[in-house]
């Protein structure tokens, strides 16, 4: 993902990026006019890279807050991205789709 990402503040869709660390997703998340978001989560050089990509991951999605579809996709040598569970969706998202991805329990979003 190119440096200063976080700058383009009225990007609408992003798709197909490539992330390998949690920094990078912490820059997304600065991304506040998203509507479309599409990612593959490839697995970086940190040990414990799954839980700290599904921490920033929900950390980010918190703050797209105008998101309407969302594609993630964990690689299998990440392994599966889970602990999704504290993320609430906006009212008006769309779709959702995620692979390699989990939530614990079916989310009772509205």
């Amino acid at each position: 993902m190119p440096n200063g990402i976080s700058n383009l503040t009225s990007l609408e869709m992003l798709t197909l990026w490539w992330i390998r660390h949690s920094t990078n997703i912490i820059e997304l998340g600065h991304l506040t006019e998203l509507r479309v978001l599409k990612i593959l989560l490839t697995p970086g050089c940190t040990d414990g890279l799954e839980k700290s990509l599904s921490e920033s991951l929900v950390e980010c999605l918190h703050k797209l807050k105008k998101i309407q579809s969302v594609d993630i996709c964990g690689t299998i040598l990440l392994g599966k991205i889970g602990g999704l569970d504290a993320w609430c969706a906006p009212p008006h998202l769309r779709r959702i789709e995620m692979r390699n991805c989990w939530f614990s329990a079916r989310p009772e979003w509205r």
